[in-house]
């Protein structure tokens, strides 16, 4: 994906839907579709947003614990995860967090309690039209890759500057980033 076999100016559209986090380097991944493009050729894509401290210490944690395992050993691992967010989630509780805790990235206002430990502590994946299957291989697909970098949204609005991108819509949500621009 850093080094792709097509010529500078070449392309009019590259659409990347979750591809640039799993490289080595989302900025070099960017890089190389801008170079790919044409002038006033766009690039879409989605990228992983930064979470709060300690589930991207979290996330981190479990990520290496699995690099090491067999991929059915990686999946069993899981469950006892998947089983806490399904717990939470099933409890239908909320909680009001009094003010913002900016030191760990927590607005302030009404949360449900699996939501809260979802984005700020593991990803514990939850959704009740689901089974625990689904929800494991939710969380087993987060957790796996190697490469599954997150960015915040400053890193890359200076990414697509340094590249010659101008942003026309970003959209910013807990999960990720989504970027539509043109090239310069």
């Amino acid at each position: 994906m850093t080094r792709l076999p097509i010529p500078d100016g070449s392309v009019s559209v590259v659409f990347a839907e979750g591809v640039f986090h799993h490289t080595d380097s989302t900025h070099r991944a960017i890089a190389e579709a801008a170079r790919l493009l044409v002038s006033d050729g766009k690039i879409l894509f989605y990228v992983y947003r930064q979470k709060g401290p300690i589930r991207e210490f979290t996330d981190d944690l479990i990520r290496a614990d699995l690099q090491g395992r067999d991929p059915d050993d990686a999946w069993a691992a899981l469950y006892p995860l998947t089983r806490l967010g399904m717990a939470l989630g099933e409890l239908e509780a909320t909680v009001d967090v009094p003010e913002d805790i900016p030191v760990l990235g927590i607005s302030a206002g009404e949360i449900d309690v699996q939501r809260l430990f979802y984005w700020h502590v593991a990803k514990a994946f939850y959704d009740p039209r689901l089974g625990i299957e689904e929800m494991n291989h939710i969380n087993f697909d987060w957790f796996s890759p190697v490469n599954a970098h997150r960015q915040s949204p400053a890193e890359v609005r200076s990414w697509c500057d340094d590249v010659g991108l101008r942003i026309d819509r970003e959209v910013v949500e807990h999960a990720g980033i989504t970027i539509i621009a043109t090239k310069r």
